[in-house]
């Protein structure tokens, strides 16, 4: 019962976070200061167009630990129990990582960030909603802590591109954002944000 359950919950994760085997096999791998990737893209993103700070961004620099433990996870290498440790491990150090950066934040008009959390622990703890439940509070607690550590007048923005089902273990269409300022129009997409992004970086305060 337990391996059905275990290549049932695979075969979700494997069409959910797939994109990470293919990215570790297509894309180029370099050393700065651990594993990272990037691609090469004609198209300009907002991090292209202003005097930006990316912390951990795809394809900006940011490490492949996460697809690395997915990809072990996928070979049988490490068990569900050791791959969710890993990776609370791994959103401990991420956590660490953005307020340290933040620390170092001189005149750059934006200033972004990834997170792979919760997303990533939702696919493995999906069956453990207390676990989940718990996993946001310290969310919460760590937006207050680096809300904190920006001044009042700088957009503060939090946008998740898809929402999660708890039911299948899988993503779901419902997005999220939160911002300290209103924001007119309303994004509607997540492409929206760019144009946000950009008018907001140009104002007199940092984003």
């Amino acid at each position: 019962m337990f391996l059905r359950s275990l290549k049932f919950l695979r075969k979700h994760i494997q069409l959910s976070l797939g994109l990470g085997r293919k990215v570790l096999h297509a894309m180029p791998v370099k050393w700065w200061g651990g594993l990272e990737y990037g691609i090469p893209s004609s198209q300009k993103t907002f991090l292209d167009l202003t005097k930006s700070k990316a912390i951990n961004a795809p394809f900006y620099g940011n490490d492949c630990y996460s697809f690395i433990i997915m990809q072990r996870f996928n070979a049988g290498e490490l068990s569900l129990q050791q791959t969710a440790e890993a990776y609370q491990k791994l959103y401990m150090e991420r956590k660490n990582l953005i307020l340290r950066e933040v620390e170092k934040i001189r005149d750059e008009d934006v200033v972004f960030a990834f997170m792979h959390f919760p997303d990533i622990l939702q696919h493995f703890l999906f069956t453990k909603p207390v676990k989940i439940k718990k996993h946001y509070f310290d969310l919460n607690n760590y937006v207050r802590t680096l809300k904190r550590k920006i001044d009042a007048d700088v957009t503060f923005l939090i946008v998740s591109d898809h929402g999660f089902d708890l039911k299948t273990g899988t993503h779901s269409e419902h997005g999220f954002y939160s911002c300290n300022k209103h924001l007119d129009p309303k994004p509607e997409q997540i492409t929206d944000f760019f144009k946000i992004i950009i008018n907001e970086s140009n104002a007199p305060n940092r984003t």
